[in-house]
């Protein structure tokens, strides 16, 4: 046998290395690149769901507007705000349904259950303020600020979980009791 320079050891050692992560490429990354993407999708609906929550608890305080003392082309001008206001409610709920659902499972389950609750309750405030039901951005603030609060709470935090979920429980037990 004939003995290898030092020259044919490096390539074939520079071969072998470079087919090793070709392959490993080609195998692996379209599974990580996969990953990346579900993870980003992921990541982005939670952004959207805590930032569509926000919107609503902020618009809430613009809808406890009394338009009483104002005249007539004062409040024609304040209820065509307050409407867009409503509208724009009802498409960050859509939102944050959209984002819920991209995120489901990734999202613990005494959560959901409260945002979806919260949902239903924002979505029924609303169309009760479309009627012409008085103080609706109270229940908008109560709802939309507990599921918020409940969300932004660190899953790590079990027991302040606990009590925020039961008493967001108990606050839509009561929206629902009232109700006819």
């Amino acid at each position: 046998m004939t003995d290898m320079s030092q020259y044919e050891t490096v390539l074939i050692a520079a071969l072998t290395s470079a087919a090793v992560a070709l392959a490993i490429e080609w195998a692996a990354k379209p599974r990580l690149e996969a990953r990346k993407d579900r993870i980003l999708e992921l990541s982005k609906a939670k952004r959207a769901m805590e930032l569509h929550l926000s919107i609503i608890v902020g618009l809430s305080g613009s809808l406890m507007t009394d338009v009483s003392h104002l005249d007539s082309d004062e409040q024609e001008v304040v209820l065509n705000l307050l409407e867009d206001y409503r509208t724009k409610v009802i498409e960050s709920c859509q939102t944050v349904e959209h984002s819920l659902a991209v995120a489901y499972r990734k999202i613990d389950p005494a959560v959901r259950d409260i945002i979806l609750m919260a949902i239903g309750s924002i979505r029924g405030i609303t169309l009760a303020a479309e009627v012409g039901v008085s103080d609706t951005g109270v229940g908008l603030a109560n709802a939309s600020g507990r599921a918020l609060d409940i969300y932004r709470t660190h899953r790590w935090q079990t027991r302040k979980r606990r009590k925020l979920a039961a008493a967001a429980n108990s606050y839509f037990d009561s929206i629902g009791s009232e109700c006819p």
